[in-house]
């Protein structure tokens, strides 16, 4: 993840034709409808253009078993590691070989925790840090080590070494992202030489020699022996990194550059080992499609021989304006979300506000009742004061006049309890933009004809709001809305047939964008890093349940649900990419596969409904289910639901519960598919 997301999150797109369904990566047969058999349902439509369904649900859903289609890649379920110490555990910048050892073995004491989830790659070293990394500055008895560029305030390093060793401790591929533009301390971005390119793309080739190269004095570059230097410290044989990018997120670095950056490393990466396979940069979809197409277009024409897969980062769904927060468009535009107030008494609260376009009124109710309208003309914090009877309730935020109001997604909250913030995202509006992130992707992602026939691979993705406004332990995105919005992704992934996708990031406590809580530094918790007891989060438990069960080969499956819709016409609600063009995404969404010995079919249902439960009828083609079929889901009693130690003592408010599954003497499966959940119906041949 680097400082260029905060300027793509904001960016509108148009959107394109959704993403067929089907048995294949390509075409897909389209079966997903909006349509509800057998069931009553009472609709109240919400003021921003989602429709939630009340009352009784049903959806069924059709696997066509007989038809299966291409492999599910097993490269789906992998995460990132920066190799940044602080967000690894350490305590401090060790000072010695044997504070550095220490270190490393608590780093290595979470390995548990990460082995019964099960990461299939990992990708090394870090986002923006990738650019800024110098690989054999990191590598050797610790002592001897300078420190990095980039990290030089910061607590110690993971070098090559010890993360393929934690690789090969899980059984996961690597995946390594090169440094194009400062590997010899200079950068091509301030000074373009040819000196520049060849020392990058020699240091490079260096790191390929050094993890791949045979340790038999063959020395494929001649100088120093790298595979030598391999064994010297501690492992002769080569580790056999497969998948190599050509740098993090370059989008500004001018094309010509890139292009020739593209020629040259990948001439002498390959030289080295020419069985590596080597990722380019694609543009993010937000580019104009002129812009995309060149893009594609030139490094088709003058680099497709050296380079074998595209890299492309999706982060949803960003925020709006210059208060980086949320658009409401058009009077009646509205967001409600509930309160509870532990005690009567006085109470304020305190929103930031901008208008779109000249002066906007805004109104601020407590339970349908207003207790306040303001006028709005620039951006400024405003208050409402009143007085809060104890209890659960609704607050109602709604532009009552004007083009459209930008609001930030978090208010200051004074009560008689004292002070806090409200979040906005848990109002069923924002939650329902935060899990249609992963839709919108699939429906704007450039076309696939434009990538020449290679491969897309999805090194980092994630929810994503703010950056500099976060409150403290507040806008991060460690809840269940955003691990929904997660479980939405990889259904996306496995449809597309992508052959790898890495989410960001396996340790962060910073924003949260972690699986697993407390081993990163905190700065929200007065620098806490490396906990004793860290936990999974909701997004942990999401990618466990994908992993553990969406693999074999895709099978063509028809969802019949309801959806709700987001985005035009006014009025409106939208947050970042998401709801600025009109979309509608089926409440319930699902993918299913056929194990490679035809004995097992896994279905992974994703409920998106805030509040509702649906009761899940499952028909089968070409496969008689036997009695046994189980039901996993990932759930939580509230969207925003997660597991942090403040909020979730026990840690295990979002987990994996078993759930009933029926199958009737007709072969059709029936489950519960609880609110806000990720579920996987897993059913054996009889």
């Amino acid at each position: 993840m680097t400082k260029e997301l905060k300027r793509r999150r904001k960016m509108p797109h148009p959107t394109r034709p959704t993403a067929e369904y089907g048995s294949g990566r390509s075409p897909w047969t389209s079966l997903v409808s909006a349509v509800v058999l057998g069931c009553v349902f009472l609709f109240a439509d919400m003021v921003l253009g989602v429709r939630q369904a009340m009352g009784l649900m049903e959806v069924s859903v059709t696997v066509d078993a007989a038809r299966p289609g291409d492999t599910i890649s097993p490269l789906l379920y992998g995460t990132n590691i920066n190799h940044v110490g602080m967000t690894n555990g350490f305590e401090r910048l060790p000072q010695t070989k044997e504070e550095y050892e220490k270190a490393l073995t608590k780093w290595f004491s979470y390995l548990p925790l990460v082995e019964k989830l099960g990461p299939t790659i990992i990708r090394f070293p870090g986002g923006l840090n990738a650019n800024g990394y110098v690989w054999f500055q990191d590598i050797g008895p610790y002592g001897a080590r300078p420190l990095q560029e980039i990290s030089r305030a910061q607590s110690g390093s993971i070098g090559t070494d010890e993360f393929l060793a934690f690789c090969e401790k899980l059984g996961a591929q690597a995946m390594i992202t090169v440094n194009v533009n400062r590997a010899s301390g200079m950068s091509a971005l301030k000074t373009l030489t040819d000196e520049n390119y060849q020392k990058n793309a020699a240091i490079a080739a260096d790191w390929v020699e050094y993890c791949n190269a045979p340790n038999n004095g063959s020395n494929p570059r001649g100088g120093t022996d790298w595979a030598a230097v391999r064994a010297k410290n501690g492992h002769p044989q080569p580790y056999g990194v497969k998948y190599w990018e050509l740098g993090n997120e370059l989008y500004d670095m001018p094309l010509v550059w890139y292009k020739k950056a593209i020629q040259l490393f990948s001439q002498q990466m390959k030289a080295v080992d020419p069985t590596i396979q080597i990722g380019v940069i694609s543009p993010p979809p937000e580019h104009s499609k002129e812009k995309y197409t060149q893009w594609f277009r030139e490094i088709l024409a003058e680099c497709g021989g050296s380079f074998d897969f595209w890299i492309h980062h999706t982060y949803t769904p960003g925020t709006s304006g210059k208060i980086n927060g949320f658009l409401l468009s058009g009077p009646g535009a509205s967001i409600t979300v509930p309160i509870s107030f532990p005690r009567a008494g006085d109470c304020s609260l305190c929103y930031t506000a901008q208008p779109v376009k000249g002066g906007v009124k805004i109104a601020l109710s407590l339970d349908d009742k207003v207790l306040e309208s303001k006028n709005i003309v620039f951006p400024f914090e405003y208050c409402t004061r009143f007085q809060a009877p104890a209890g659960q309730h609704r607050v109602k935020v709604s532009a009552e006049s004007g083009n459209g109001i930008f609001l930030y997604h978090m208010m200051k909250r004074r009560d008689a309890s004292g002070e806090g913030h409200l979040d906005l995202k848990n109002s069923p509006e924002l939650y329902y933009l935060v899990v249609a992130g992963a839709s919108w992707t699939e429906q704007t992602l450039w076309p696939l004809e434009l990538t020449g026939g290679k491969p897309v691979c999805i090194t980092e993705y994630n929810s994503h709001y703010d950056l500099a406004k976060r409150p403290p332990m507040l806008g991060q995105v460690y809840g269940l809305r955003e691990a929904l919005n997660m479980a939405q992704y990889l259904q996306f992934f496995a449809r597309k047939g992508f052959p790898v996708a890495t989410q960001w990031l396996l340790y962060d406590d910073m924003y949260g964008f972690g699986l697993i809580e407390g081993v990163g530094i905190d700065p929200n918790k007065a620098g806490e890093v490396g906990r004793r007891d860290p936990r999974p989060r909701p997004s942990y438990y999401v990618l466990k349940l994908y992993r553990e069960h969406l693999l074999g080969r895709m099978l063509p499956v028809q969802v019949e649900s309801p959806s709700f819709h987001v985005g035009p016409p006014v009025p409106f609600v939208a947050m970042g990419f998401v709801g600025n063009q009109p979309m509608d995404v089926p409440y319930v969404n699902a993918v299913a596969a056929l194990s490679d010995d035809g004995k097992r079919v896994a279905l992974l249902v994703n409920n998106l409904h805030y509040e509702g439960e649906f009761t899940l009828k499952v028909r089968l083609k070409g496969f008689v289910p036997s009695k046994d079929a189980r039901h996993f889901a990932v759930v939580g009693a509230d969207p925003w639901t997660n597991n942090e130690p403040e909020e979730c003592p026990a840690g295990d408010c979002v987990k994996i519960v078993e759930k009933e599954a029926v199958v009737s003497s007709a072969g059709e499966v029936v489950c519960t598919l609880p609110p806000h959940s990720a579920s996987a119906v897993i059913l054996q041949r009889k």
